[in-house]
């Protein structure tokens, strides 16, 4: 019996653009908005927007959110979770997983980041979005956690991507997304 490669085919290059933007984003996991739309409330609120893009191949924008994965604790990195903590339970709900693992950031962390990242996005249509705003919000994330990617690869793209006539403003044109080229 043969697959139908076609039906599976978009599914794995999203999959794969994904899996190489967590590089770019500076991330261990993105999510696509379809996949964060099935969470439950509970666990979309552990999780953060990063941005709202194209990927290479799609004409339509996608939000992009990421879940900051636990660090181990110990005496040193103040990790979430649990050195002996056992999460291979097959019997374990996502939401029992996500109560074990909490995201390493705090949610006033991740409301104050996703805040950054509206002004950044403004209105659907990038109306309203405010990039001086934007970067000064997420500095203030980077002076509470230096080794947020998400934050340092957010704010370069803002600087390198600015109105060169009216520095910090919105470029002209800009309609709430940005386009990624690389696969």
């Amino acid at each position: 019996r043969k697959i139908d490669a076609s039906y599976l085919s978009p599914h794995v290059n999203m999959a794969s653009r994904l899996e190489s933007a967590t590089k770019m984003f500076g991330v261990a996991i993105l999510i696509s908005e379809a996949t964060y739309q099935l969470f439950s409330s509970s666990v979309q609120k552990m999780c953060r927007l990063v941005d709202r893009v194209t990927f290479k191949g799609s004409v339509r924008p996608m939000s992009i959110y990421t879940y900051d994965v636990p660090y181990i604790e110990d005496s040193t990195n103040g990790g979430t979770l649990k050195e002996d903590v056992c999460l291979d339970d097959v019997d374990m709900t996502h939401e029992d997983f996500f109560v074990l693992a909490k995201p390493h950031t705090s949610e006033h962390y991740r409301h104050a980041f996703e805040r950054a990242v509206h002004r950044y996005l403004g209105k659907g249509n990038g109306e309203g979005a405010n990039w001086t705003e934007a970067k000064d919000m997420l500095r203030r994330s980077l002076d509470a956690w230096p080794q947020d990617g998400a934050a340092r690869k957010l704010l370069d793209y803002l600087e390198e991507a600015g109105d060169a006539a009216r520095p910090g403003e919105v470029p002209e044109g800009w309609s709430g997304f940005r386009k990624l080229d690389e696969k």
